[in-house]
């Protein structure tokens, strides 16, 4: 295949700032310790992530004629990315956000929904986004004209040509699940987090959220609970978790539960009232000591761990000469391995 992985959906320019306490008063000024600007996104950032891991990476979505799409652009080929799918949307404006991350590690956000919503694959170019052994689909549920129907036929397409679909989501509302009720059925796998999957099932059990989304066709779920780790959940028995996926067991559809900690070393149970981490306290930088890794498995370890911090992820990676050591962190925080 021409390629190794294509990130399709959700492009934004992020300006980012920590740690945010409290909007100030009237016209006040709040003083901020971090700033930066990035390129982001669930397509993004994934793009950016798996590129910086040796993938030959291509970027297929839509930006703005406007300064925030030539940095996008700018920083996609930086890290060398392909931009032969971003689509420049005339008279459009670049997806961006102003994000705000508070030191408990949450996000309030302003956001312009922008090109993401306008841009659209054509007929001549399926071939092309689908020619990947990995095929991540960002930010379903914000791409207005792909969400019709289009993404569903990419999936299917990239599904029966031997590659693996991951599928990130947007979603605020059960009025999103249509979007998503299409491309399931050709998801391997669909990596929500809690919240969203609270939001589009209105259901607030996890073995719940799970059989609800594979019934709809997703053979894996891997369901993001920032600092309480990823929960992970099979269609089949012999369905492979991602490589380097931490924990127990899996969830299959009896549903036997597991909970892997964000330090990848102890397992705490999901059921039950909430536990403190035993290792949190005294070791503030986890480490993963799993197993080297395939280059594909590397991408699929991207979405177990950097799906629930896009843009701060990006934004420390874009100014660290280390950028894959940040990835690493982050995966493990979440369960994840990167070698």
């Amino acid at each position: 295949m021409r390629y190794d992985y294509a990130s399709i959906g959700f492009y934004t320019f992020d300006c980012l700032g920590w740690p945010f306490v409290a909007v100030p008063e009237g016209g006040g000024t709040a003083a901020l310790e971090d700033f930066t600007l990035a390129v982001s996104g669930a397509a993004g950032t994934a793009a950016i992530a798996a590129a910086r891991m040796g993938l030959r990476c291509l970027a297929v979505g839509g930006v703005g004629e406007d300064p925030m799409g030539d940095r996008v652009l700018q920083r996609l080929c930086h890290f060398g990315v392909d931009i032969a799918g971003m689509q420049r949307i005339a008279g459009g404006r670049t997806s961006s956000s102003i994000v705000t991350t508070r030191r408990d590690g949450s996000r309030p956000a302003l956001h312009l929904r922008g090109a993401t919503s306008a841009f659209h694959v054509d007929d001549d170019f399926i071939e092309t986004a689908t020619d990947a052994r990995v095929v991540h689909f960002g930010g379903v549920g914000l791409m207005d004209r792909m969400d019709t129907g289009r993404n569903a036929e990419l999936a299917r397409r990239a599904r029966a040509r031997g590659a693996i679909t991951t599928v990130d989501v947007f979603a605020g509302s059960p009025a999103d699940l249509p979007k998503l009720a299409g491309i399931l059925p050709h998801t391997d796998y669909f990596t929500p987090s809690i919240e969203e999957a609270q939001a589009l099932t209105g259901l607030t059990d996890i073995a719940d959220m799970a059989k609800a989304f594979i019934d709809l066709g997703a053979r894996c779920c891997i369901f993001n609970a920032r600092c309480r780790g990823s929960l992970l959940a099979l269609r089949r028995r012999d369905m492979v978790p991602p490589a380097g996926f931490r924990g127990r067991g899996q969830m299959h559809l009896r549903l036997r539960r597991c909970f892997q900690c964000r330090h990848g070393r102890c397992a705490l149970p999901w059921h039950g009232p909430p536990r403190r981490c035993p290792l949190r306290a005294g070791d503030r930088r986890p480490r993963c000591h799993g197993p080297r890794l395939a280059s594909r498995d590397r991408v699929l370890r991207t979405h177990a761990g950097l799906h629930a911090g896009h843009a701060d992820a990006l934004s420390r990676s874009e100014r660290d000469v280390g950028g894959i050591a940040v990835a690493r962190r982050t995966a493990a925080a979440s369960g994840a391995a990167i070698s």
